[in-house]
């Protein structure tokens, strides 16, 4: 036998190793947050080519009677009454323009959008056929400035304007003056100065 050496054989030495093990920390999630749907724009809906009422709050009786009653009240950046034909009462509504759009609001939420060309356009004989034929409460034209004739006088149912003052006759005529016009001359009032001999509405055919 040799020294050192055990009769059973060779003997089995077991060598534990220590391994570190680093643990690495998750970075936080991210909790992303969801951005509220941005509010829709109120809808309109088309009264007439120029006019637009708030849809759900606005009728458009109501939008055109603001327009008529801006356009009549000169332009008026001050609360003016305007009436609802569906209400049957009148609310107090406030006009501001920027030179291209007329904004117009009333406290309970209506609105009513129209075109600044659209009142440039607008005339003194358009909003008298619309008054005529459109429900504008009981005295539409009350507290409204009175509107102004041709050359800010009274033109006396004549067009073009014939303004009070001497006798007027039709030029080309028998009659000595001393005022004279060319005519065709419309005649819508009592015709003061007799230019419609056969009282068809027209004076100075000739």
């Amino acid at each position: 036998m040799l020294g050192g050496c055990s009769e059973d054989g060779p003997e089995t030495v077991t060598v534990e190793r220590h391994v570190t093990v680093e643990t690495v920390p998750k970075p936080p999630k991210k909790h992303h947050r969801k951005r509220p749907p941005a509010s829709a724009a109120p809808a309109f809906v088309s009264c007439d080519p120029n006019i637009e009422a708030k849809a759900g709050t606005t009728s458009c009786p109501f939008a055109e009677n603001v327009f008529w009653s801006y356009w009549t009240s000169g332009q008026s950046t001050a609360p003016i009454s305007v009436w609802s034909p569906a209400a049957y009462t009148s609310f107090d509504t406030t006009c501001q323009g920027d030179g291209t759009q007329v904004v117009c609001i009333t406290t309970d939420d209506a609105e009513v959008r129209f075109s600044q060309a659209a009142v440039d356009r607008y005339s003194q004989a358009q909003a008298d056929a619309f008054a005529s034929g459109h429900d504008l409460g009981p005295d539409p034209y009350e507290g409204l400035p009175a509107p102004e004739s041709s050359d800010g006088d009274d033109c006396q149912g004549y067009d073009p304007c014939i303004t009070p003052g001497d006798d007027v006759d039709c030029a080309g005529g028998t009659g000595d003056g001393p005022r004279y016009v060319d005519g065709p001359v419309s005649v819508t009032g009592g015709d003061p100065y007799g230019l419609d001999a056969n009282s068809d509405g027209l004076g100075c055919e000739y």
